[in-house]
């Protein structure tokens, strides 16, 4: 994310596309609601009529998924019709020939067909969206959507870039996460290519650095995604799976596929603090203290560090969840781990 949320409501335009803005990321859209408010054109691209809907001056009820069509649709028109912003794209940009010669191969026609959109909706949304500056794109993802890749992230930033929207206030790119402390677990490294600090698993030196501080040697292939991992469980290649905080049902993945794959782990650990689904499937299950029984940290959208304080005890058995993983770790390896030391897991890698 490139700016604060308030500088949602200093835009001019807004385009809001991917979840349900107002239900998962409500800052953000009483934000855009501010900025309509005081003149501004929203566009909202989602399958439905949600609750940011009624306050736009456009709806484009796209197909689910197609965001990146959209976005790609959206730079099609802006640069063939020269709407972008030529003095901010010559001073801070780069390699906009390359851009320019992508965009000619793409066909207008074949981005509505993806989207199920008109080229007309298409245009005239793009043409609203570039003519009203700065512009703010307003990203989000619910929880049954397949996860974005990173082209719908380039595209999200050349079109901003385009526009000269960014680096200004009421200007910019949020990229909202999908669940509480999203930004956070990036930050951490839980994607599966990077390392913390969005260092590329596939990159040796990154590997080195990271392995010289853990003191392991860091493997040079990436993680698995969820589809990916209940494939492997599938082929018998997963064994064991430790979820934390996270029932997999509600990921919107095949529910079918999701039970079967459960039922076949050799090994299923659960650690959370109510019972899930998933719980039903588990060997183990530990319980886990909730956000308000536990002291921590969580980073906001805005990558902002926020600290949380305990103003419960946590119910019976249940533990903070990095005691309960640093217990595990201190049973799996005693010699390596030792509680009164407070050795650090990780430190940060920048």
């Amino acid at each position: 994310m490139t700016n604060p949320l308030d500088d949602i409501a200093l835009a001019k335009s807004l385009l809001v596309l991917g979840s349900n803005t107002l239900e998962r990321h409500a800052i953000a859209a009483l934000r855009a609601r501010k900025a309509v408010r005081e003149g501004a054109a929203m566009i909202v691209a989602h399958p439905d009529r949600v609750g940011l809907t009624k306050n736009a001056e456009r709806h484009l009820a796209l197909r689910p998924g197609s965001e990146s069509s959209l976005l790609c649709g959206f730079l099609k028109v802006i640069v063939s019709e020269k709407l972008y912003d030529a003095s901010f794209v010559d001073k801070y940009t780069q390699e906009f020939d390359k851009l320019e010669r992508s965009l000619e191969k793409i066909s207008l026609q074949d981005v509505a067909e993806r989207t199920s959109l008109s080229e007309q909706e298409i245009q005239e949304a793009a043409r609203l969206y570039a003519s009203r500056r700065p512009a703010f794109l307003i990203y989000g993802q619910d929880m049954g959507q397949e996860p974005a890749n990173e082209t719908l992230y380039r595209m999200g930033a050349a079109l901003q870039m385009l526009l000269g929207s960014v680096g200004i206030p009421g200007g910019g790119f949020a990229a909202m996460g999908v669940t509480g402390n999203a930004q956070g677990a990036a930050d951490f490294g839980a994607w599966p290519k990077y390392l913390p600090g969005y260092r590329s698993v596939a990159q040796a030196a990154a590997r080195k650095t990271v392995g010289n501080l853990w003191g392991v040697e860091v493997p040079g292939d990436a993680g698995l995604s969820w589809p990916q991992m209940y494939e492997a469980v599938e082929k018998g290649d997963l064994k064991a799976l430790y979820l934390v905080g996270v029932d997999p049902f509600e990921l919107g993945l095949p529910e079918r596929a999701v039970e079967s794959a459960l039922a076949k782990l050799p090994l299923l650990i659960v650690q959370d603090c109510a019972t899930t689904r998933a719980a039903q499937y588990a060997h183990v299950v530990l319980p886990w203290a909730a956000f308000m029984e536990k002291e921590g940290t969580a980073v906001n959208c805005e990558r902002r560090m926020q600290k949380l304080s305990p103003v419960m005890t946590p119910p019976g058995e249940a533990k903070p969840d990095f005691d309960l993983i640093q217990e595990l770790l201190r049973r799996l390896n005693g010699d390596w781990f030792r509680p009164t030391e407070r050795r650090p897991l990780m430190r940060r890698c920048n």
